[in-house]
C-alpha cells in the first residue's frame, strides 16, 4: 500500500525514537504513564471462600475481540474489595495482553465500550485508563493496533518459553500525541474505514464458507452414492440400483457396495505426542489443528517443532505420505487433512490430533474423503465425550461405519473428486488471498494514520 493518494502533514520532525521515525511537527511525544493510569492485573480465575462473586474479562476475551461490550462471554470467579476497586471495567478502558506464549501476541488491545457491574480485568492483562483531557481512549486503542507502536512492547517483553511485559516496559513507552480534536478525527476516520474493510472481509469469509460446504456436500454425495450421471456435473446416477445399508442415518447405498467399520479399514489410529521439553527447532515439524483449515488445506505460516530425542522415541504419531490427520478435541474437532506429499523431512502430530493410516482394503485418499465427508463428520461429532474439553477417543474405531465400493471404483471416485475439489479449492484460495490482502490493508492503514504518515484531520473539523 502506498500513501501517494493520501494527504500528508506540511512539516515533520525527528521523534528521536528509532521505531517511530519522523512524526508531524505539531505532535508531542509523551511517556504513556504521564497520560494514563496503568495497572497490571493480578485477579486470578479461582473461586475463594469469603470473597465477592464477580465476572472476569480474560486473556481470550481481549485477544479475540477488538471491543468489549455486553455481548462478551465472561467467566465467573471471586475477588476481594481491593481487586474490585482497582480492576473493575468502565467505559473507555483500554485492555492489552501483557503475557503470552509468543512475543507476537504481546500488547494486543481491546477497547471497553460499556461500563460493567462487577466485571474485572483478569490476570495476564493490563488495564490502561486515559487522562481524557490529554489522551483519547479510542486513539490509544488504535495506536496499540499499529505494528510500529505495538512492536516496541514486543521488544520489551521478556521470557523464553513464555513472554511478559513489565510495568516499566509499558509505563515508559514514548507515545505520539496529536491534539485532542485530531485524536478524535483519527479515531472516527479509522472506525469508518475499518468498518468498511471488515464488511468486505465478512462477505468474503461467508463466501469461502459456502464453497467449503459445497465441497463437503459434493464429497458426501460421491462417497455414499457414487459418480454423478454424467461424471461432469452434480446429480446422482439414478440408473444405479440401490440397497438398504441397514444403517438408519446412511440410508441406501449402491447395491454392490459394502458397509465397513473404520476398524476394518485402517492399520492404525494413533494420537500424537507432546514435547514436554518445549519447542525445539530440530527440523521436526509437529502439525496441529492450527495448521489446517476446514477445507482441508494446510497453512504453514507458524510452525511448531518437537525435539529429535522425542521423535526417535515416539511409537505413535510419525507422519508419512498417505496418512490422514484429524483433530480429536477442542473447538476444532473434525478438522482433517490428507498428507499427499512429504512437506517436511520429518513430520509428526501433536497430542490433540489423530493419525489415521489405511490398510490394503481401501485407497488412502478415499479414506480421507470418507472422514472429511458429512457422513464422517457427523459420526465423529456424535461420539464426542461431554467433558470440560469436548473430544473423541479411540472408540471411533469400532463405532464408525462407512460405505465402501470396490478398489477400482474407489480410484474412479478419487479421480473425480480430486478434479472437482481442486477447482473448488482454487476458488477458496483466491477468496482467502483477497481476505489476507484486506487484513494487511487494514493494518497498514491504522499504522500510517496513527503515526502521522497520513493526515485525516482538518483544523476546525473533527
Amino acid at each position: 500500500m502506498t500513501n501517494t493518494k493520501f494527504a500528508k502533514y506540511d512539516d515533520y520532525k525527528e521523534s528521536g525514537v528509532e521505531w517511530l521515525g519522523r512524526i508531524p511537527q505539531s505532535w508531542d511525544l509523551i511517556r504513556l504513564k504521564d497520560v494514563t493510569q496503568i495497572r497490571n492485573s493480578n485477579v486470578d480465575k479461582l473461586i475463594n471462600e469469603g470473597e465477592i462473586s464477580i465476572q472476569l474479562c480474560n486473556y481470550v476475551n481481549v485477544y479475540n475481540n477488538e471491543f468489549i461490550d455486553f455481548s462478551a462471554d465472561f467467566m465467573w470467579a471471586t475477588a476481594n474489595d481491593a481487586e474490585i476497586k482497582n480492576f473493575s471495567l468502565i467505559k473507555d478502558d483500554v485492555l492489552i495482553t501483557k503475557d503470552s506464549e509468543t512475543f507476537e501476541d504481546i500488547a494486543v488491545p481491546a477497547l471497553v465500550r460499556e461500563s460493567f457491574l462487577n466485571v474485572l480485568c483478569g490476570y495476564h492483562l493490563a488495564l490502561i485508563r486515559c487522562h481524557i483531557l490529554k489522551l483519547s481512549p479510542r486513539y490509544l486503542h488504535r495506536l496499540f493496533q499499529s505494528y510500529q507502536y505495538g512492536f516496541r512492547f514486543r521488544v520489551f517483553a521478556k521470557g523464553i518459553t513464555r513472554f511478559g511485559l513489565g510495568q516499566s516496559g509499558l509505563r515508559d513507552a514514548l507515545t505520539p500525541i496529536p491534539s485532542l480534536p485530531e485524536q478524535t478525527a483519527i479515531a472516527n476516520y479509522l472506525d469508518k474505514k475499518t468498518s468498511l474493510i471488515d464488511r468486505k472481509i465478512n462477505l468474503l469469509t461467508k463466501k469461502a464458507e459456502l464453497y467449503t460446504q459445497l465441497k463437503q456436500s459434493l464429497i458426501n454425495e460421491t462417497v455414499t452414492r457414487g459418480l454423478p450421471a454424467n461424471h461432469l456435473g452434480r446429480g446422482l446416477d439414478k440408473t444405479v440400483p440401490l440397497k438398504d445399508s441397514s444403517i438408519e442415518w446412511l440410508g441406501k447405498i449402491p447395491v454392490h457396495w459394502k458397509v465397513k467399520r473404520l476398524k476394518d479399514l485402517i492399520i492404525s489410529l494413533e494420537s500424537g505426542c507432546r514435547d514436554k521439553g518445549g519447542a525445539v527447532d530440530d527440523g521436526i515439524v509437529s502439525l496441529s489443528a492450527e495448521h489446517i483449515n476446514w477445507a482441508g488445506a494446510f497453512n504453514f505460516d507458524s510452525l511448531k517443532y518437537i525435539s529429535a530425542n522425542l521423535y526417535d522415541k515416539m511409537k505413535n504419531g510419525k507422519l508419512k505420505v498417505g496418512d490422514t490427520i484429524l483433530t480429536k478435541d477442542g473447538a476444532t474437532i473434525g478438522k482433517c487433512a490428507y498428507i499427499n506429499k512429504q512437506y517436511f523431512d520429518k513430520m509428526a502430530v501433536n497430542e490433540h490430533m489423530f493419525l489415521i493410516r489405511s490398510n490394503k482394503y481401501i485407497a488412502s485418499k478415499f479414506l480421507y474423503y470418507l472422514i472429511y465427508s458429512k457422513v464422517g463428520y457427523d459420526q465423529l461429532r456424535s461420539q464426542m465425550k461431554t467433558t470440560a474439553i469436548p473430544g473423541i477417543n479411540l472408540n471411533i474405531n469400532n463405532a464408525t461405519y462407512f460405505p465402501i465400493p470396490s478398489k477400482n471404483e474407489q480410484c474412479m471416485l478419487i479421480e473425480f473428486l480430486d478434479k472437482k475439489t481442486y477447482q473448488i479449492d482454487k476458488i477458496i484460495e483466491t477468496i482467502n488471498t483477497q481476505i489476507e490482502k484486506l487484513k494487511e490493508l487494514r493494518k497498514t492503514l491504522i499504522n500510517d494514520v496513527v503515526t502521522g504518515k497520513i493526515k485525516v484531520y482538518k483544523e476546525g473539523k473533527a
